[in-house]
């Protein structure tokens, strides 16, 4: 993350601290962007502060996301669920520090879950790019 912050903010050359960065946006957008690669969508920014990715196909908003770096507790994902649900055919958690708790939206993405969709991504676009696309 200090590389990423270094090449996006250029921290050595600006008198901001590291820890004073919108790190958590930034998680935010990238799980995201690599989402939407993921489900084929392309990912939105929520009018509302309320949903942290929202990945549309053409004009249906097929997935709203709750993410957080830290843990979801059953109770966040419930009050979740209520805030983007309705809102897109489906609802995801996402947290970088354990997987969320199951039943509360369609799907649940941890840790683990995070680098196996990394890893598939990666693998697809090696074959993408060996096959002539791109």
């Amino acid at each position: 993350m200090i590389l990423y912050a270094e090449s996006k903010y250029l921290v050595t050359e600006r008198e901001s601290k590291v820890s004073e960065l919108p790190i958590g946006r930034e998680v935010q957008f990238s799980v995201g962007e690599m989402s939407a690669r993921y489900f084929g969508g392309i990912l939105h920014n929520s009018p509302k502060e309320d949903k942290d990715e929202v990945i549309v196909k053409g004009r249906r908003v097929v997935w709203a996301f709750e993410a957080k770096m830290g843990e979801i507790t059953r109770g966040e994902a419930s009050d979740g669920l209520k805030k983007v649900g309705g809102a897109s055919e489906k609802v995801g958690f996402v947290s970088l520090r354990g997987r969320p708790p199951d039943g509360y939206g369609d799907l649940s993405l941890g840790p683990e879950d995070l680098i196996r969709i990394a890893e598939e991504l990666s693998k697809r676009e090696v074959i993408f790019s060996q096959d002539g696309g791109g």
